[in-house]
């Protein structure tokens, strides 16, 4: 990290758990900040707002008066943002069930439930519910039937014109509701690496009860839990430090009782043993996380980590200022040959990677082609 950015330094050390930084740090931590309308900026934009109001709180760190009020408002939108999306929740997962589509939900609600001592600690700003692939559209429909309405989203669009030849997997579509004031995103693949996946029946036999978010509510199984938030940080470039929180909290509560090998052997099978190696290296190194022994076992070939600590640089990351680098995670089928090589280069599966390469610059050799004509030319 810029050890010229205090504002950074100083929201990192809010999140980070209590045991790990005491409150003398934080008050000399507080006396680097020379922006406090960026800290609120900071941890509004990673979504840690409530870690870094609880934090000054509990630590009697001294911030101007302004800056306390400021959090509290943002905190407040947070709860208030999380209750309109809970009833939507609520709406759609009555619905799916009625239909008889089994859903598993994604991330935020989930998380805020089952990791944090409060919820209000985990802020999410949209819905991610998961379906079979054979539900997928009987799933839209069903949505749009109870008011929401689909909305383009173009990496999505992009693809179906290759999902004919079987080209890849599909990302997610977009809804929202009627007064547009929730998002709900709808996957049939809770990785969206662009490939099919590879563990799918697995997934759904290990998936687990949420009581707290209805009769028959879903989530991921431990093991595939872990993998998602490690692909998903991974996949937005780590660049939002709510999701690092997620994984530090979760290695603290679950590592123990998790299945080490089976998380390393769906790891192979969809090609992100790198992703959960780098996830959990960068959790460990800037919020104290414990790295699991397994974990750093799955780190690459030192070429393969010489780069991803240049395309995802530590301090870049610990300095809240890292950038997005979907490409090098995703495949998107309908990339140039350019923006398909990144992930390669980076991820696991190299070979249906290469194949669907091939198959997608094909396709475009083809329909690039001049029309024959038949007959003599004179």
């Amino acid at each position: 990290m810029n050890r010229g950015d205090g504002e950074a330094r100083f929201v990192v050390g809010c999140v980070r758990e209590r045991d790990l930084i005491a409150d003398a740090k934080m008050h000399v931590a507080a006396g680097d900040v020379r922006s406090w309308s960026r800290v609120v900026r900071l941890a509004m934009r990673h979504g840690v707002v409530a870690h870094v109001r609880s934090a000054i709180i509990d630590g009697e760190v001294p911030v101007p008066a302004p800056t306390i009020g400021a959090l509290r408002e943002a905190e407040l939108s947070d709860i208030a943002t999380a209750l309109v999306l809970d009833a939507e929740l609520a709406r759609a997962l009555e619905a799916l069930r009625s239909k008889g589509i089994g859903a598993l939900v994604l991330k935020g609600p989930v998380l805020a439930r089952r990791l944090y001592r409060d919820p209000v600690l985990r802020p999410y700003r949209d819905i991610d519910i998961c379906v079979r692939e054979a539900d997928l559209e009987a799933a839209a429909a069903t949505l749009v039937g109870i008011g929401f309405r689909e909305i383009a989203y173009e990496a999505e669009i992009a693809r179906l014109p290759f999902a004919a030849d079987e080209v890849g997997g599909g990302f997610h579509r977009l809804f929202v509701d009627a007064s547009w004031r929730a998002l709900l995103e709808l996957h049939s693949d809770p990785l969206q690496l662009g490939l099919a996946p590879a563990a799918e029946d697995d997934r759904w036999t290990r998936a687990t009860p949420v009581p707290d978010l209805g009769p028959g509510a879903l989530t991921l199984g431990d093991e595939d839990q872990l993998l998602q938030l490690c692909v998903h940080a991974h996949k937005h470039g780590f660049d939002r430090l709510m999701w690092l929180k997620d994984l530090d909290l979760f290695v603290r509560a679950r590592a123990a009782a998790l299945d080490w090998r089976l998380v390393d052997d769906v790891a192979a099978r969809e090609g992100v043993r790198a992703s959960i190696w780098y996830a959990l290296s960068l959790t460990a190194t800037i919020l104290g996380a414990p790295f699991p022994a397994t974990a750093a076992r799955m780190a690459p070939a030192p070429p393969i980590r010489f780069l991803y600590r240049r395309v995802w640089p530590v301090d870049r990351i610990a300095g809240l200022s890292a950038g997005m680098r979907r490409r090098a995670v995703q495949f998107h089928v309908a990339e140039s040959w350019r923006g398909m090589v990144p992930t390669l280069v980076l991820m696991g599966r190299r070979r249906d990677r290469t194949r669907l390469l091939l198959a997608s610059l094909g396709r475009r050799s083809t329909e690039t082609q001049p029309a024959s004509h038949g007959g003599r030319t004179g």
